[in-house]
């Protein structure tokens, strides 16, 4: 059993209770670290780690449990499905080649002020995944990414406003830029 700080154990712990969807899960245990337990987090965590998950999952509201006649069902409140979501968006990677393939991905975007938080969400995915901004509102990354930027697109619902290309030939000032930002590739 290794530790795991609070916050991705207490992930972990809503993704399970989420994986069968809103409805929540149902076990024959009599409490949240009983249920816990049952669905796999016991072969990750100590009994002890359970109990403080579970404690938090209490205290941040992030779970609804109600007692059944053979045990409990314990639900994601609508605070722990926006968590669930932030969190699948921050589990989205880029697979790089083995070797690069000489082409280049650009994303650009019009985001309407009204949405600026969307916007910010956006960008701030961006650079987690390792773009560069080469002017402002336009990115680039030299890897194949479009899966992800798809998800976090959809996720931020800015299908209108953000469109992505491969680019195979670039200006000097731009390739400098890129060549300073990623140094092992260009």
């Amino acid at each position: 059993m290794f530790y795991m700080e609070t916050r991705t154990t207490i992930d972990m712990a809503l993704k399970i209770i989420g994986s069968e969807g809103l409805s929540g899960l149902e076990c024959e245990a009599s409490t949240l670290p009983g249920l816990l337990h049952h669905f796999g987090l016991g072969d990750t965590l100590t009994p002890e780690r359970i109990a403080k998950v579970s404690a938090e999952l209490h205290r941040q509201h992030l779970v609804k449990i109600t007692k059944k006649k053979h045990g409990i069902k314990v639900q994601p409140t609508v605070k722990a499905i926006h968590r669930l979501q932030k969190s699948v968006i921050n589990d989205i990677q880029i697979r790089p080649l083995a070797q690069w393939d000489r082409t280049w991905r650009m994303v650009t975007y019009d985001v309407p002020r009204a949405q600026s938080a969307q916007r910010i969400v956006f960008t701030r995915q961006l650079v987690r995944l390792g773009f560069t901004m080469v002017r402002e509102s336009v990115w680039f990354h030299p890897q194949p990414c479009f899966e992800a930027v798809a998800e976090i697109v959809q996720y931020c619902g800015l299908q209108r406003h953000v469109t992505y290309a491969e680019v195979g030939r670039l200006d000097g000032n731009t390739v400098e830029k890129l060549r300073r930002a990623y140094p092992e590739i260009v």
